[in-house]
């Protein structure tokens, strides 16, 4: 996992082929402008889900994983309270990894919690197992999935 701004994503553009292109769209992006939901960048293997609700509270947050895609989750105001453990300690499955939605969830706990604020990025790959949304304010969330198997 990662956590940092995204005035230093440049640091970060060479760990995966599509790193850069993603870190230039949510630079050039406003996202209040745009509507929730799935915004295209490059077909299936780079695109954005916009979020515009609030935080659900930690007790209500489940542990999800991806096998599929890595999130960049920027916040593009506000704040969001994200928990995370690594898969390796994760507690057994409570929803099995569903293909067509790519997304399972565990049935442990966060070990950690953490605040992305505004104009913060983190990096969640498939051994992050994390818990966005939380928190309980207002935010406007882009969270960029990159293509593993980038082609």
């Amino acid at each position: 996992m990662i956590l940092d701004r995204l005035d230093n994503a440049d640091r970060y553009a060479a760990l995966h082929p599509g790193f850069a292109a993603a870190f230039d769209y949510l630079r050039k992006t406003d996202f209040a402008k745009l509507p929730q939901g799935r915004d295209d960048i490059d077909g299936e293997r780079l695109f954005c889900m916009i979020g515009k609700e609030p935080g659900q509270g930690r007790e209500k947050r489940k542990l999800e994983f991806h096998q599929q895609y890595i999130d960049i989750q920027y916040c593009a105001s506000g704040s969001d309270e994200i928990g995370w453990r690594s898969s390796r300690s994760c507690e057994g499955i409570d929803e099995p990894y569903d293909p067509k939605r790519e997304v399972g969830f565990y049935a442990g706990r966060p070990e950690s919690y953490f605040d992305l604020k505004a104009g913060e990025f983190t990096i969640f790959w498939p051994e992050d197992a994390h818990a966005p949304l939380s928190g309980k304010g207002e935010m406007i969330k882009a969270v960029v999935k990159v293509l593993i198997d980038w082609k």
